[in-house]
């Protein structure tokens, strides 16, 4: 490696270290993680190595007009946080100073699954077996986030209503909004399976069973599984079987066809749904809808009788000029 890209990597290395032995949140942590693995990189691939002391405004320029020109406005933002975070944490202050300010990436059309997809979808889990079953029932027909989904334990899912602790700060905290959701019938009637299926995974191990729902053994200990391990072995397939092409961000797509069949299909009260899918504000909610120019047309065409039949244009007198009475 280059004695240039050897002193940025030797840098990055330092600051995650110094990172490692503070005490800061997992949030905080997770993001200055993202920084250690990718500015290092980047300075590397832009062929800067100067010290990170000395990263000055033509270093900068040269980002911007070169590596840095052909990618959208959201990469160009994301990149600069990267590198500022970095640099700053070395006193310097040049890409703070500079005030960026990057045109906006067009955000991608919100989409939710249609009827004929979900049907698919459910019955191409099912063939998958019980566990990407399960995921695909609780996301799609209860809302869950996978992170709460990886967090049930056999306990909560004796009541119904299910009652756990949702997004918010971590759980060890105490943090996290109380959800109250109620269980939908295909997942009480896949539940006992889905426990049968539980109880052979931990049969006869001696290793602590940590009270999930979902477990699996690895390493001579049973743990949950991981999200992105989740989309690649359990929800994409189930996507891909089922025909669909792939949204980005599965469960936001699965969060996303259950907020609009409960609101725009079934006509739901707004602030009851909110509830139930764990937002604070439905505003938030409504962000969920996946509005579209078909949803907009149909209100148009219910008005349609709403102002009475359409005025029938005014006669103009003969000649075309209004005339005065005799």
């Amino acid at each position: 490696m280059p004695s240039a890209a050897r002193r940025w990597r030797e840098s990055v290395a330092d600051y995650a270290d110094n990172l490692e032995r503070r005490r800061i949140t997992l949030r905080h942590r997770q993001e200055r993680a993202r920084v250690a693995r990718n500015v290092g990189g980047l300075l590397e691939g832009a062929g800067l190595g100067c010290r990170p002391e000395d990263f000055g405004p033509d270093h900068l320029d040269h980002l911007l007009r070169g590596p840095w020109s052909r990618l959208e406005g959201n990469s160009k933002a994301y990149n600069a946080c990267l590198l500022n975070l970095f640099l700053k944490s070395r006193g310097n202050l040049t890409v703070e100073r500079a005030q960026l300010r990057f045109d906006r990436t067009p955000v991608r059309p919100k989409e939710a699954l249609t009827r004929s997809e979900r049907v698919r979808l459910l019955d191409a889990a099912r063939q998958l077996g019980i566990v990407p079953y399960s995921i695909v029932v609780l996301e799609l027909t209860m809302n869950l986030r996978r992170s709460e989904v990886l967090r049930l334990t056999v306990d909560q899912v004796e009541s119904d209503p299910i009652v756990f602790r949702g997004k918010g700060r971590e759980i060890e905290q105490g943090g996290g909004k109380v959800r109250r959701v109620p269980k939908h019938p295909l997942f009480r009637e896949l539940l006992p399976e889905l426990l049968a299926h539980r109880r052979e995974i931990v049969r006869g191990r001696e290793a602590e069973d940590p009270g999930f729902l979902l477990v699996h053994a690895w390493g001579g200990r049973l743990g949950p599984w991981h999200k992105a391990w989740v989309d690649r072995q359990f929800v994409g397939p189930a996507f891909d079987r089922a025909g669909i092409r792939k949204r980005w961000n599965l469960n936001h797509a699965l969060r996303r066809t259950w907020i609009r069949a409960a609101l725009i299909e079934q006509r739901q009260k707004l602030a009851v749904v909110s509830e139930l899918a764990g937002h604070s504000d439905t505003r938030t909610t409504l962000g969920y809808a996946a509005l579209n120019d078909d949803d907009r047309r149909e209100v148009m065409d219910s008005l349609s009788d709403a102002f009475g039949a359409p005025l029938a244009p005014r006669s103009q007198p003969k000649g075309g000029e209004i005339g005065h009475a005799d």
